[in-house]
């Protein structure tokens, strides 16, 4: 996956590109460590974000929703579910130029 489509999905205003375009290498090794990634992802899945992954090398996950709404109903959701510290995060995309 090419950097540029990511770049690309910003631009365009396309979250469901952007969602598309997210990876991390660390991601298949991280999992085969723990369950936690993969029962992550697939909540965020079937929550329907737009977009998911994990940081770094494993110290958070994330997903990727088309609004504040959805977001909050999802970090609610995952923390009556398990072990999860959630948040609801808005971007600050109205004031970041990508380049």
């Amino acid at each position: 996956i090419s950097p540029n489509g990511m770049f690309d999905a910003f631009r365009e205003g396309d979250i469901a590109k952007i969602g598309r375009t997210m990876f991390n290498r660390l991601e298949e090794a991280a999992s085969q460590e723990t369950p936690w990634i993969g029962k992550l992802k697939r909540a965020f899945s079937q929550s329907g974000a737009v977009g998911y992954g994990m940081s770094g090398s494993g110290s958070a996950c994330f997903g990727l929703y088309r609004g504040m709404r959805e977001a909050r109903r999802v970090a609610k959701l995952l923390a009556s579910k398990g072990p999860y510290r959630t948040f609801a995060l808005r971007s600050c995309h109205d004031t970041t130029t990508v380049f």
